[in-house]
């Protein structure tokens, strides 16, 4: 199945920037498809950050190419993650899609399939009994890890442009009460990730990419204050939670030791 698996990821990874020129030229943006308003949810970070996509886009080409490789087709590692990482690949190209035909609803399913698929693959990355060589931490790690750091945050940011767009963020709660909700779920997750991967760089980059934004976006507009404080506070405890995991002698390390130890076995 190989060949198969190095086929899948190099065509749906560059299938994801065909997908997003054709559903979203013209003028017609991921915005306009999701949101009912002008005003996006607190929740939803800054303009600017969405430019990560392009890295996204770029590491994930990069990771297709180096994995379709004729050296890599035995890799352990990329047979342990390469249909999970084309799952997600397929999946966001379907994301676009459903976002392009104003599904909402049908984005917030689809993006929480992203998620569970990137974790797999992460999870699995990160656990890795194997070191990873020079070019498996740049063109594996690197594309896997900022790939799920951004999904960890758009998953509740979608899920509230959905409450939006629905007419439900104004119900019970209210807009600012679910925003803080989804953040709170938000931080959570990515702390759960943070310490389950062993604090993995280039994920909590990532996500304090978002959190930043979150912050930025709420100032920038003076719009909800308790969102911008609460991002700014998760942002903390993330650096917080990865520098624990780090530590020598740390729980977390034993815990990941541990689980190598029963991979090896």
């Amino acid at each position: 199945m190989d060949w198969l698996r190095q086929a899948l990821n190099a065509v749906l990874a560059a299938s994801m920037p065909i997908t997003t020129y054709f559903a979203f030229s013209r003028g017609h943006t991921v915005e306009k498809s999701l949101l009912s308003s002008t005003n996006d949810p607190p929740i939803v970070p800054a303009g600017y950050a969405f430019s990560i996509w392009g890295l996204i886009y770029a590491a994930s080409f990069a990771y297709a190419i180096y994995q379709a490789l004729p050296t890599q087709s035995h890799n352990d590692l990329l047979r342990r993650i390469g249909f999970a990482t084309a799952a997600a690949f397929f999946l966001t190209s379907l994301w676009l899609v459903l976002a392009r035909l104003n599904l909402i609803w049908l984005t917030v399913v689809c993006i929480f399939a992203i998620l569970a698929s990137l974790g797999v693959a992460f999870l699995r990355l990160t656990h890795h009994p194997e070191p990873l060589t020079f070019a498996d931490k740049w063109l594996i790690e690197m594309p896997v890890s900022i790939f799920i750091g951004w999904i960890t945050v758009a998953v509740f940011a979608n899920t509230a442009a959905a409450l939006q767009n629905s007419g439900w963020s104004s119900a019970a709660l209210g807009e600012t009460g679910w925003s803080v909700l989804l953040l709170l779920l938000a931080g959570i997750l990515a702390v759960f990730i943070t310490l389950a991967s062993r604090g993995n760089l280039w994920y909590v980059l990532t996500v304090l990419w978002a959190l930043i934004a979150i912050v930025a976006a709420n100032l920038s507009s003076q719009r909800t204050s308790s969102v911008a404080l609460l991002a700014g506070a998760l942002a903390l405890v993330v650096i917080s939670a990865m520098l624990w995991s780090r530590m020598p002698g740390s729980r977390a390390e034993h815990r990941a030791a541990h689980m190598k130890q029963r991979m090896i076995d």
